[in-house]
């Protein structure tokens, strides 16, 4: 018989208000979560993310945030990446999250969806998966909205990288271009095989991610970009 599966939210309450930097790792119950770049020259410690709390407005000073959520969340921040992962080595999956766009800067026109948020999933068998989520706004405010990952849910990964990408008026979205693809997190839903993946881990940092590079206007970026998931 399988095992059972073990259900948890990541809410990021009780982790202090914080800037995450490249390669700076945040624990929260059982999970790693490491701010990660697309470039291969970023440096340790340049900004890709942050910890908020959205009941101090002196949180998000200079950003437009989302006005919908007074508690703590992760935002993803100058292009940045998130790397999750579960201590224990184990495979779990992604149900359902809360997320929304982080603009550059507060009351700036932005189209009716300004960014999409990409979760890229990577299997133990070097194989990934690719779920996008919209931001919208509204009256150039953004907000929480809660999205359910579907089939995608269903899958079970090693680790999964979440990062945003810009849009504009036309529609045309682009990631590592221009600094500005940024989102927040809030409320992940995860579930947890009972059962290790074997010899899973070690393979992120020496191959796994470069799965989806691509050249664009910027060099050697290690996610799947728009026009690769189109190909």
């Amino acid at each position: 018989m399988a095992a059972p599966a073990q259900a948890d939210t990541l809410d990021f309450e009780g982790i202090a208000a914080q800037a995450v930097g490249y390669k700076d790792v945040v624990e929260h119950k059982g999970y790693s979560m490491t701010g990660e770049s697309a470039l291969d020259d970023a440096l340790p410690g340049d900004l890709v993310g942050g910890i908020m709390n959205g009941s101090k407005p002196t949180d998000c000073l200079w950003l437009s945030c989302p006005v919908n959520n007074s508690t703590t969340y992760y935002t993803g921040l100058n292009d940045g990446v998130m790397l999750l992962e579960r201590d224990d080595h184990k495979a779990f999956s992604l149900l359902s999250l809360d997320a929304s766009f982080v603009g550059a800067m507060q009351g700036a026109a932005t189209p009716d969806i300004p960014g999409i948020l990409r979760i890229q999933g990577f299997r133990a068998d070097h194989t990934y998966g690719i779920f996008d989520v919209e931001l919208h706004q509204s009256n150039r405010q953004f907000f929480f909205e809660n999205t359910s990952t579907g089939d995608f849910g269903k899958d079970q990964f090693i680790a999964m990288a979440f990062f945003g990408l810009a849009c504009g008026d036309g529609g045309d979205c682009h990631a590592f271009e221009t600094n500005q693809g940024q989102f927040a997190i809030d409320n992940l839903n995860v579930s947890v095989s009972a059962v290790p993946e074997p010899s899973n881990i070690a393979m992120l940092g020496g191959g796994l991610l470069v799965m989806g590079a691509m050249t664009r206007r910027r060099k050697n970026q290690r996610f799947a970009s728009k026009e690769e998931l189109s190909a």
